[in-house]
């Protein structure tokens, strides 16, 4: 196993609090879609472009196992490249 510096540890620990927030602001997007509420609607509500509910919905349908290792630290990403990874998932 290989030392982490305190700067990377520090990094890595915003980074997983970066993706905490995504997570939990995706939940509450997905709650409220699946409940009927237009995706403008709540792009309107949240002061956010309908793209950015888009991603964030994205995020929200990831697979569980998945969502468990990046939140647990056994898998880094940035949030721009889950983001990117997620968007990508939808195409396919």
């Amino acid at each position: 196993m290989t030392k982490v510096s305190r700067m990377q540890g520090t990094s890595l620990l915003i980074e997983q609090g970066k993706l905490l927030f995504a997570f939990a602001y995706a939940w509450r997007y997905k709650k409220l879609y699946e409940s009927g509420m237009p995706t403008d609607d709540i792009a309107k509500q949240e002061h956010i472009s309908k793209r950015t509910i888009y991603k964030y919905l994205n995020l929200a349908y990831l697979s569980p196992k998945l969502v468990n290792q990046l939140l647990d630290g056994t898998m880094s990403i940035s949030l721009q490249k889950l983001f990117e990874m997620s968007a990508k998932r939808d195409q396919l």
